[in-house]
């Protein structure tokens, strides 16, 4: 994942999207200091803000010693921008903890992206995934794809 958002990245050196990839990516490989680094540059990028912000928090957490301080600043913030953010950040937040696995946690912001935005089909097809993610049973009921599409149509 990293190399292919590097390779995104020296044609689109300034797209955040691609950066924030790249620092879950690093984030996986528990190179914590430099995904931090990423997520931070992100904190302000217009659409990845939440996720920055959402990796940052779990950055810190996988770090020996966390700081705590930041953790709860960060959070704070969250809660904060949460409320007024719109489709695409929601959306990135989503991608952000299903990435991380958290596919329950990923349902709600890709639910709340869908409602700010009925045609963000980035989040429409996330939510095909996510209920793939949440499916307990392995007989999928292909009236779950058909479902969601039918919602956002």
């Amino acid at each position: 994942m990293e190399g292919k958002a590097n390779e995104a990245l020296a044609k689109f050196p300034n797209d955040g999207a691609f950066r924030f990839y790249r620092g879950i990516a690093l984030l996986h490989q528990r190179k914590t200091t430099q995904a931090l680094r990423e997520f931070q540059a992100l904190h302000d990028e217009p659409k990845v803000t939440v996720g920055a912000m959402l990796a940052s928090i779990a950055a810190h957490k996988a770090c020996q010693h966390v700081d705590q301080e930041e953790v709860n600043d960060l959070e704070f913030k969250v809660k904060e921008i949460r409320k007024r953010a719109n489709s695409d950040e929601l959306y990135y937040a989503g991608v952000f903890q299903w990435l991380w696995g958290r596919a329950d946690k990923a349902k709600e912001y890709v639910d709340r992206a869908i409602k700010n935005v009925n045609q963000n089909l980035d989040a429409v097809s996330l939510r095909g995934w996510l209920e793939i993610s949440l499916s307990t049973s392995s007989n999928l009921k292909p009236e779950i794809g058909r479902a969601s599409c039918r919602e956002r149509v």
